[in-house]
């Protein structure tokens, strides 16, 4: 099944690449709600295969703003969310898309901020898996720069203490103080 998983997002990835001329232009919702299905079967009946279908979901938002609206306008991010215990792998994955949504700007943090998203990468920041971890820094840096207002919550939900387990790690210490700096300073 995994190859047919990858064959399924280097085709659609392929696809939208050609239709659009270097931009995705997957604009059908159908194309979204169709992977969050696979998504729920592959959690139920075959987890380990979930990663692969969280890489055709990051693949089909890394370059499309309209995949992203179809992820927002489905209301499809709380049940992203609901993925981030599944694995480090899943939640390293589950934090790359929301990534992928938040580099699109203002319009789109709007969507993630306020919500769910803060609990939850407070949440994943007591994570040790340094990678899980680093992603999260990269989503809450994004979310800071977008939304503000996020950096004054982060800072009242204990964000710094958070912040404070990971600041031995040298992986993460560099994007631990911009971050810590930024929610201060916002």
């Amino acid at each position: 099944m995994t190859p047919v998983l990858r064959c399924l997002s280097n085709l659609l990835t392929e696809e939208a690449v050609e239709a659009g001329g270097g931009q995705v232009q997957l604009r059908d919702e159908r194309v979204v709600a169709s992977v969050f299905i696979l998504l729920q079967f592959l959690l139920q009946k075959h987890p380990s295969l979930l990663p692969e279908g969280l890489w055709l979901l990051n693949n089909l938002t890394a370059n499309s703003p309209s995949t992203c609206t179809s992820l927002l306008s489905l209301d499809l991010i709380k049940p992203l969310l609901q993925l981030l215990p599944v694995s480090n792998a899943v939640s390293v994955l589950v934090l790359t898309v929301l990534c992928n949504v938040a580099e699109k700007g203002p319009a789109y943090c709007q969507h993630l901020w306020p919500g769910p998203l803060l609990p939850s990468l407070l949440d994943t920041l007591a994570f040790s898996d340094t990678e899980v971890v680093d992603q999260s820094l990269e989503l809450l840096q994004l979310l800071f720069l977008y939304r503000p207002e996020a950096a004054q919550a982060f800072l009242q939900q204990s964000g710094l203490q958070a912040l404070k387990r990971h600041e031995e790690e040298a992986q993460l210490q560099d994007r631990g103080h911009a971050l810590q700096q930024t929610a201060l300073h916002r």
